[in-house]
């Protein structure tokens, strides 16, 4: 079942009218069918019972499934082409909106317009119907490798003093292959954000994996290591995040010859000195790349250059694997009622936001370009968010963020 079904009725007078009550009953049906497979159980509607579905299927055939004309009437009242498209759009992203999401979304823009709510119902079967084309919208290419990767910390003796940032003794992550003993990745901070920088070493480590692949899902193919090991236990944020991407986690007390050696020889031979941050940062990828012939930052530029041109690549990692964006730092802000994000005294702008003015939102501050951060609605991705330059926006002056070429529809 696909959005071919609508074809016919793709015209300008058509997009605001009522579709056929037999269009609703198939896409309801679709989307029990669906769930009755465990597709999106999580989502289900409380009016629908699963296992009594499964015992009429069983025992009944498809017909069973099929609901009074009265009820499929009531359940997609006011439900146009128009809102189907919208539905589409919204849950078909590789935003990766939850079904409740384009819900509330939907309900919130037809408020606006003064509208009847669309039932839950209603749009829960919708997005069943489309889970095909969000698969496709979503889905990653994965290639599962035998690598284990070593988390540990270098905590150098030095002081870090930048011109917005207390003077402060960094901790610094570091991210190993076991089997080569290169440094994949790290992040240097302050010892109270260490748990911070442990999530961009893991997302720049994780990143870096991804290689144009031209059948691939988004044109990338993402490798993926076994197993990590972790010197002490890592945060339990990340440590489910690494099971749902099949990623074993296991603690130890050990540590890797290559994090022996930068403890022994680069942090010594720093000890007692006073850098900048990114002089410290250039420091520490200079030592690796000459005595152990890998510095992940001058890598991952050679990489960049190298792939500038490939389908994706240039692309956001966390808009193309969507499961990093929670490696990423999280700030809590709210929305104003010009409809802006304000948080630490930056403004961010994104689509939907001034449908819930004063409400709190969440940012995930993006790794690949400082000035993005995706917003979360009461713990569900809402949008892509972007900073504006300057403190004072006037109101009205919404705009749509973009992402793809494609763009989202707005509810107005």
């Amino acid at each position: 079942m696909s959005s071919e079904a609508f074809n016919g009725f793709n015209t300008d007078t058509a997009l605001s009218k009522l579709l056929p009550g037999e269009l609703y009953q198939r896409i309801h049906v679709t989307a029990l069918k669906r769930v009755v497979r465990g597709v999106q159980a999580h989502a289900v509607p409380d009016a629908i019972d699963v296992a009594h579905l499964k015992g009429c299927l069983s025992y009944d055939g498809p017909d069973s499934l099929l609901a009074h004309p009265a009820d499929v009437e009531r359940i997609f009242a006011d439900v146009t082409l128009d809102t189907v498209r919208t539905i589409e759009h919204l849950y078909c992203s590789r935003l990766g909106r939850s079904i409740r999401m384009v819900w509330r979304l939907l309900n919130d823009g037809e408020q606006h317009c003064e509208s009847h709510a669309i039932s839950y119902e209603a749009v829960w079967a919708i997005c069943l119907y489309f889970e095909e084309h969000r698969r496709a919208s979503v889905d990653i290419s994965i290639e599962r490798g035998k690598e284990i990767w070593w988390l540990g910390i270098v905590s150098p003796d030095i002081t870090l003093s930048d011109p917005h940032t207390p003077s402060h003794c960094p901790a610094i992550a570091c991210l190993v292959d076991v089997q080569t003993q290169h440094v994949l990745s790290f992040r240097i901070a302050s010892v109270k954000n260490l748990q911070e920088s442990i999530g961009l070493a893991l997302f720049d480590a994780l990143a870096a994996q991804r290689r144009p692949q031209r059948l691939a899902h988004a044109g990338l193919l993402w490798h993926l290591p076994q197993r990590i090991v972790t010197e002490g236990a890592l945060p339990q944020k990340y440590s489910t995040l690494c099971r749902q991407a099949g990623i074993a986690v296991e603690a130890t007390a050990g540590t890797q010859p290559v994090l022996q050696a930068l403890r022994e020889t680069w942090a010594a031979g720093l000890a007692g000195r006073m850098l900048s941050q990114n002089h410290c940062a250039l420091l520490l990828d200079t030592h690796l790349s000459k005595m152990h012939k890998y510095g992940p930052r001058r890598e991952g530029e050679l990489r960049d250059r190298a792939f500038a041109a490939a389908q994706g690549y240039s692309q956001d990692p966390a808009w193309q694997f969507p499961l990093l964006r929670l490696l990423l730092p999280r700030k809590e802000g709210y929305i104003t009622d010009e409809g802006l994000i304000t948080w630490n005294g930056l403004l961010y702008r994104g689509e939907f936001l001034h449908f819930w003015p004063g409400h709190p939102v969440t940012l995930r501050l993006s790794a690949h370009k400082p000035g993005n951060a995706w917003a979360y609605l009461d713990g569900e991705v809402l949008c892509l968010a972007q900073r504006q330059r300057g403190n004072t926006i006037g109101k009205g002056e919404m705009s749509e963020t973009r992402e793809k070429k494609g763009s989202e529809p707005c509810i107005s």
